[in-house]
């Protein structure tokens, strides 16, 4: 069975009232909502938060989810999406994305640092690091759509459907931002062609 067949037993499953299913449902997604909120927000409690009420606000709305009208996964991001919106609405004061620094459990998924030596341990950090924070210099939307590509894996055309944009849109987007992104690589002689 392949993975979209499963999510779409998952959520059958899920809406006739199986609470193991949508369990099932929250573990697969958690991490990479999580991410995506946590590079939207930059802050690890108002993250893990907003994940929370994500599912929350999924689960309640279980019922009016259509698997013909947009792949669940699109759907998700639409609702965490729009949880964000909702969240800067509501603190004004706060920027778009700002990290505190002190998040090292996240979000880039590095390897087990077993087997490095401390050196080499040192400079995967430092590499996440400036990752993440060269991820935040991008606007809004190439961010989210290299974060839900690129990371994430979701293709484009579910990150179309949740961001509102055409598939080539969206693909013209991440293929700017990747040169973007590829020139701050090349400047720290991180990228080699």
């Amino acid at each position: 069975m392949n993975e979209e067949a499963h999510i779409r037993g998952l959520i059958e499953r899920a809406q006739a009232g199986d609470n193991e299913a949508f369990s099932e449902v929250y573990e697969k997604f958690f991490t990479p909502l999580y991410r995506f909120i946590y590079y939207k927000v930059g802050r690890k409690e108002e993250a893990e938060d907003l994940t929370q009420s994500l599912f929350l606000k999924a689960f309640s709305s279980l019922a009016q989810y259509r698997i013909e009208a947009s792949p669940f996964r699109a759907w998700l991001y639409r609702i965490a999406g729009n949880l964000v919106i909702d969240f800067f609405r509501k603190k004004k004061d706060l920027p778009l994305f700002q990290t505190t620094g002190q998040d090292d459990d996240l979000l880039i998924e590095i390897p087990d640092f077993d087997g490095l030596n401390p050196e080499e341990e040192t400079s995967v950090k430092q590499l996440s690091e400036f990752v993440r924070d060269t991820l935040g210099t991008l606007d809004e939307l190439p961010r989210q759509i290299v974060i839900m590509h690129y990371i994430d894996g979701l293709p484009y055309r579910d990150i179309a459907k949740t961001v509102g944009q055409s598939e080539g849109s969206v693909r013209q987007i991440s293929s700017r931002a990747i040169k973007a992104l590829r020139i701050k690589f090349e400047e720290k002689n991180i990228y080699d062609r």
